[in-house]
């Protein structure tokens, strides 16, 4: 995309809404008929479960972290008490953490090479996803979806300097 990037956490906010509600619109209309589809195959039907389905199941999943948690150690007898080690409980959490790893690798490798040599950035991209944008990037998804039941469909679009706001309908 070559759309210029927010310059502040408000206007952020709002191109994050507009696009995870174009996002959820778009799985709304095409998902069960494309997996209904003869023209698809198993695997472009699995890829499209993931970019249709999962992104739109996945922020309300990462809510029941904290209340199994929770609900584990009181039947455990304490936090002190739970079994840390669980197999499932380590791949959920490397799973979970791997993912701004795994994007910041990813745009380095791909980045220009004039990109590519400011390390520093992709470091700083790796912590902020990892402890910020990746629960900002989930709390916008399940805003975008309320606003899409309540059938809010006010797009705000994002003003450049020297711009008013310009509301959409």
């Amino acid at each position: 995309s070559r759309e210029l990037a927010p310059t502040t956490l408000k206007a952020l906010w709002n191109q994050r809404s507009r696009w995870a509600q174009g996002w959820l619109q778009v799985s709304l209309k095409y998902l069960w008929r494309a997996l209904r589809s003869p023209a698809f195959t198993r695997r472009q039907k699995a890829g499209l479960l993931v970019l249709l389905g999962w992104r739109e199941l996945q922020p309300w999943l990462t809510l029941q972290i904290l209340p199994v948690l929770l609900y584990s150690a009181w039947r455990a007898g304490g936090v002190d008490q739970l079994d840390w080690a669980v197999p499932v409980c380590l791949l959920a959490t490397l799973f979970t953490l791997s993912a701004g790893v795994v994007q910041a690798l990813f745009a380095w490798r791909l980045a220009v090479p004039e990109l590519r040599r400011r390390k520093a950035w992709f470091w700083r991209y790796l912590l902020v996803s990892t402890f910020f944008y990746s629960h900002f990037k989930n709390i916008v998804a399940r805003q975008s979806l309320l606003k899409e039941v309540l059938r809010d469909r006010q797009w705000r679009v994002t003003p450049r300097p020297g711009e008013k706001a310009v509301k959409r309908i």
